[in-house]
């Protein structure tokens, strides 16, 4: 149980170090790409820290040497110093806390079975209506009232939207979500959040990375022939229907705080 427990703190406390430094320091510039490369970094090296052979917690000894008090007589002590510093005292107490690991295992049960209950929705999803295989996109028809969504090499459409305005941007949006592989970042966090559900820099982490694949997906389509302010609309006009927290949304709200 230390081990896991030294895992969880060592790879929280590199996730909440590594989020501060993007948010102070990066947060607001555009070199997305590179913010994108900074942000998978933060979580690799978050998970192979712990593996690293830094200990947060290990028992120390040390041996006092032979005391000399006066000329004519000699002291000989052994005294053994068990040193803890405070992350290792943080470790044995979460250790032997029953309640606290109750509680951490009850929020990772809840959030594994909530990412495998959207992975099934989705799957079912695709089950369940036409896929039209077109170049190396996969696109699935479902009769229903959403915006258009990506997960994996799927892109989710209404049919019946096609003839909308805009249309064509929106699945070049997808398209983009596909092609820089977004929804595997995402799936990487679904898995890091379950072990590290009850840590706000994880969600700010993940906020952050969505939001960098939003503004790299939008600058692809601006860059295709499309003005901010049409584009601007285009969202606006798509806030509507059911979302996937665990697919690309078109229509995700991080979108619309304005564009460059």
């Amino acid at each position: 149980m230390n081990n896991l427990v030294n895992f969880i703190i060592e790879s929280g406390i590199s996730l909440s170090l590594l989020s501060l430094i993007y948010v102070l320091f990066l947060r607001k510039e555009t070199f997305f790409r590179l913010n994108r490369l900074f942000l998978l970094f933060s979580i690799l090296f978050s998970v192979i820290l712990p593996f690293l052979h830094f200990q947060v917690y290990a028992p120390q000894s040390n041996m006092l040497a032979e005391v000399t008090v006066t000329p004519y007589r000699n002291v000989l002590e052994a005294v053994t110093i068990y040193g803890q510093d405070l992350s290792g005292a943080m470790v044995q107490s979460i250790s032997s806390s029953k309640i606290i690991i109750l509680i951490y295992l009850l929020g990772l049960t809840f959030f594994l079975g909530r990412m495998i209950f959207r992975i099934i929705q989705i799957l079912l999803i695709i089950s369940k209506n036409e896929v039209q295989h077109v170049d190396n996109y996969r696109f699935v028809m479902a009769d229903k009232e959403f915006s258009p969504f990506s997960f994996l090499g799927y892109i989710f459409i209404n049919p019946n939207r096609r003839k909308e305005s805009g249309y064509e941007k929106m699945v070049t949006h997808e398209m983009e979500h596909i092609k820089q592989g977004h929804t595997f970042d995402v799936l990487i966090l679904e898995i890091l959040t379950v072990f590290q559900w009850f840590n706000p820099f994880m969600w700010l982490l993940k906020r952050a990375i969505r939001e960098n694949h939003e503004y790299l997906a939008d600058h692809a389509v601006l860059n295709s022939g499309i003005s901010s302010a049409q584009y601007k609309q285009l969202l606006l006009s798509q806030a509507v229907g059911m979302q996937f927290d665990i697919a690309n949304n078109f229509n995700s709200s991080l979108i619309k705080n304005g564009f460059t």
